[in-house]
């Protein structure tokens, strides 16, 4: 059992994509389970903290945090390399889950119902810059996670990750302000912290090493 979340805090509604949306409903959708609970995939949050470590690692090209960088993600195009850190699915919390597969099983609420109340749909097309009108044909919906949603995913280290990569993973989850589609035009804000069981936030203090290492209190 995980002692450790990566919770994912949305501070504006964002659109984490999963493919093509429900037919006559969105054209871009976010994935969401048989529950119409929505989720994050894992892969997805890993991809942003390596893409943050690379970053990182431009600023501190030092051999200990190459050799954190590798314990927790492997070596870049080293197929035989071992990555230390996995993350799961972000989810709601588990009370909440159990609550909505209750309601969905009672039939007090359905998977739309859920998904409806989690998400907003935003429409929006392309604009003739002659006439000002819309374009035909160009009117697109996406479905967005609402502002506000927590997502919590555990971590499982695969062994004892010691202070350095602890202190790089909560730098790259520091780093972290965007997610989703949209995100190299500011949208999609979020906020990633580290907790324990308690909901206990770790990150600035597991970062301090890194910080340090920067000439930062």
């Amino acid at each position: 059992m995980t002692d450790v979340w990566l919770r994912i805090t949305l501070l504006s509604a964002t659109t984490i994509g999963g493919g093509e949306g429900m037919p006559a409903e969105v054209d871009v959708d976010v994935e969401y389970d048989e529950w119409g609970l929505p989720f994050i995939g894992g892969r997805r949050l890993k991809g942003l903290l390596v893409e943050e470590a690379a970053l990182i690692l431009g600023a501190f090209p030092q051999a200990e945090w190459v050799q954190a960088a590798e314990w927790l993600f492997g070596r870049p195009a080293d197929a035989r390399s071992i990555s230390h850190f996995r993350i799961a699915d972000g989810q709601l919390l588990p009370d909440v889950r159990a609550q909505v597969r209750e309601a969905v099983e009672a039939k007090r609420a359905s998977a739309a119902d859920i998904l409806g109340t989690l998400t907003e749909i935003r429409a929006q097309t392309a604009i003739d810059p002659t006439t000002g009108a819309p374009l035909k044909g160009t009117l697109r919906r996406t479905r967005a996670l609402r502002r506000g949603l927590n997502f919590y995913s555990p971590i499982d280290w695969g062994g004892d990750p010691g202070e350095r990569p602890q202190a790089l993973l909560a730098g790259c989850a520091l780093a972290v302000r965007r997610i989703g589609l949209g995100r190299s035009r500011g949208k999609g804000a979020v906020s990633l912290t580290l907790v324990d069981a308690d909901g206990n936030d770790l990150t600035r203090t597991w970062a301090q090493p890194l910080l340090a290492a920067g000439g930062h209190s």
